[in-house]
């Protein structure tokens, strides 16, 4: 586990959008769910994984249930905070302008 969000790279807030991805796809209710919002079928999620957009997309969907988000970060073994630091940095947004 990162020791803080403010410790976060872009490459760390990567790995978690990757992660949440697979989160998401790992169950077809999820799934099924987050590719409704995302307004995405099945070609263009794979084709779109590595983008942030996609990944930031992925995150705000996890985010928007408390009990999805804590279930990712146990997962995970990280805290809500780390996902809010993931989709700042994946949103173009620094470390050091955080809070």
């Amino acid at each position: 586990m990162m020791k803080s969000a403010t410790d976060m790279n872009e490459d760390q807030a990567r790995e978690i959008g990757l992660a949440a991805l697979v989160f998401v796809t790992a169950s077809p209710d999820r799934l099924e769910t987050f590719m409704a919002q995302a307004g995405i079928d099945a070609t263009t999620l794979m084709q779109s994984a590595a983008a942030p957009a996609t990944q930031t997309a992925c995150l705000n969907h996890l985010a928007a249930s408390d009990e999805t988000l804590l279930a990712f970060v146990a997962e995970q073994g990280l805290t809500p905070d780390h996902v809010k630091m993931a989709l700042h940095l994946l949103q173009g947004g620094g470390g050091d302008d955080w809070v």
